[in-house]
């Protein structure tokens, strides 16, 4: 059974008129053909009823309960029918032959193309040339051509009543039939135009996240060579501050020579950590553990590598009760962004974390100058900095392991001054 938007008549109606563009096209014709069907079973009725037109109506109702019959099979057999045709567009030829063929039995039982609702044919080649290559579209011109050609010709000719003001009727048919064409036209022509932009919306973002996946690619092969590179000059430093501290009795020297000392253990322990996450499986890079032990450890991290800038850090009780499945990428994303932060404002970094429905919030505020909305906007996106001297990989990076776990990044104008940095992630991929 299909699992599209053709559950049911119902659904299949209001997806037509829906302002979403994600509806496929087949389930736009198949709600549009129910409303036909509506105005083909009401017109006849009416005909016959209220203008007292003498129709053939066994032969009517038979062409329009089989069109009803076939827009079920239509419904509850989408997918077997794209399979079976072997494309959707091929799909949509033959859709739309069907209603090209149930249109001009109707039309030939009710006056063929004296009936004033012949230009309904130009309907379902409308539709097709939005959505079917040249072609097909061809085919169907061909095949419309030869209907209301063939309908000149074959007819069951209309029996109009002898007090019937006949022209004033077929005005009004012919008004009614215009109103109806162009205003189906229109609406589907407008809901399949916003489809296919939606379409090249997401082209345009799947290239832009290629591109991206492309510069993280490049990034991490720089990254591993470098990881090696390092750990010679940074051994070589950490010998020589342990020869200082030996020699050196200044007392204002000895703190700056043990703070060197810690920030190349912890240089050296970062690389470490990465050298064994080389080339790891991504299950093997998972630890269960209490959301706000994992935040504290990161801001703690973060805190032995930049001593110089005061954080003052909050975290909602909340954030304990919740046990998740940490990556390492995710914390290191979190530091980027406190990195980002002391970046502009050295002094002092304000940072909180607290759980906004099924998501953990984190907000980190800075104290620099701020940044336009325009760059505000546009930054993560690529690997630029707003600052100069900058690299603008951190951020660049920590956008792109977010987005991975299916959350964002937005950059504001905190409104009493400086930068406002919120990091919003689901849990739902990460909880236990």
């Amino acid at each position: 059974m299909s699992s599209t938007p053709l559950q049911d008549p119902i659904r299949a109606v209001s997806s037509l008129f829906s302002s979403e563009p994600r509806v496929d096209h087949l389930a736009r014709l198949v709600g549009l053909r129910w409303v036909a069907i509506a105005g083909q079973f009401s017109a006849v009725i009416a005909a016959e009823r209220l203008v007292g037109l003498d129709l053939p109506m066994t032969p009517l109702l038979l062409i329009i309960a089989l069109l009803a019959a076939f827009n079920l099979f239509s419904q509850a057999f989408g997918d077997i029918l794209r399979r079976m045709a072997g494309s959707d567009e091929r799909l949509m030829l033959a859709e739309l032959l069907v209603d090209m063929l149930a249109l001009t039995l109707l039309l030939y039982w009710s006056g063929g193309a004296d009936n004033p609702f012949t230009s309904l044919i130009l309907l379902q080649l409308s539709i097709g040339a939005a959505v079917l290559p040249a072609a097909y579209v061809g085919a169907l011109l061909l095949v419309s051509v030869a209907a209301f050609a063939g309908l000149h010709r074959f007819k069951v000719p209309l029996q109009w009543p002898p007090e019937t003001m006949r022209h004033e009727l077929e005005l009004v048919g012919l008004a009614l039939s215009f109103l109806l064409t162009a205003g189906l036209i229109a609406l589907f022509v407008t809901r399949m135009t916003a489809s296919l932009r939606e379409r090249d919306r997401l082209l345009a973002l799947q290239r832009e996240n290629t591109l991206r996946d492309q510069q993280i690619v490049a990034l991490g092969t720089l990254a591993t060579g470098a990881l090696h590179e390092l750990g010679t000059p940074l051994s070589t430093i950490k010998v020589l501050v342990g020869e200082l501290l030996d020699t050196t009795r200044d007392a204002s020297i000895l703190d700056d020579l043990r703070l060197i000392a810690n920030q190349v253990d912890a240089c050296k322990g970062t690389l470490s950590k990465l050298a064994a996450q080389t080339g790891a499986a991504r299950g093997e890079r998972l630890r269960a553990q209490r959301l706000s032990s994992w935040l504290d450890d990161a801001v703690a991290r973060w805190r032995a590598l930049q001593p110089r800038t005061e954080v003052r850090w909050h975290a909602d009780a909340a954030l304990a009760g919740v046990e998740v499945a940490v990556d390492e990428t995710l914390g290191q994303a979190l530091l980027n962004l406190l990195n980002n932060a002391a970046q502009f404002s050295p002094a002092r970094v304000d940072a909180r974390a607290r759980l906004v429905g099924d998501a953990l919030e984190v907000e980190i505020r800075d104290y620099g100058p701020g940044m336009p909305q325009a760059i505000a906007a546009l930054a993560g996106r690529a690997p630029r900095s707003t600052r100069d001297g900058g690299l603008g990989l951190g951020l660049f990076l920590a956008h792109a392991t977010i987005e991975r776990f299916g959350g964002s990044i937005a950059l504001d104008n905190h409104a009493d001054g400086g930068l406002l940095t919120r990091m919003v992630v689901p849990l739902s991929r990460w909880r236990v």
